[in-house]
């Protein structure tokens, strides 16, 4: 499991896995201290394995396969910058999947 939002989810992503699981966590984005069962992880042996971020040339490849189309990020929303309190609402608030885009009023 690739763990991302942190205390939301993160009871569900430990019940998902199965004996000798592997639970990756990159983020906190919903909150980064989450409540955990000690027992289910060591009574099933579970891993629990944090990442950070990839090394420059792990950036290179994935950005090439955005470049030519392969992998396209999960935008929910583009807002200009003159809004970026409706930015934070929707990330705040939760609404939809994807990132929201903050960019200059004049490019939009």
């Amino acid at each position: 499991v690739v763990e991302h939002v942190g205390a939301p989810t993160w009871q569900n992503s430990l019940k998902s896995l199965t004996k000798g699981g592997r639970l990756v966590t990159c983020g906190g984005t919903g909150g980064g201290n989450p409540e955990t069962d000690i027992p289910r992880i060591f009574w099933n042996q579970l891993q629990i394995i944090g990442s950070t971020m990839a090394t420059p040339d792990q950036v290179d490849d994935v950005m090439e396969l955005v470049w030519d189309g392969t992998f396209e990020p999960a935008i929910r929303e583009e807002l200009p910058m003159s809004e970026t309190a409706r930015a934070h609402e929707i990330i705040e608030n939760r609404e939809g999947f994807g990132k929201v885009v903050v960019r200059p009023d004049s490019e939009l």
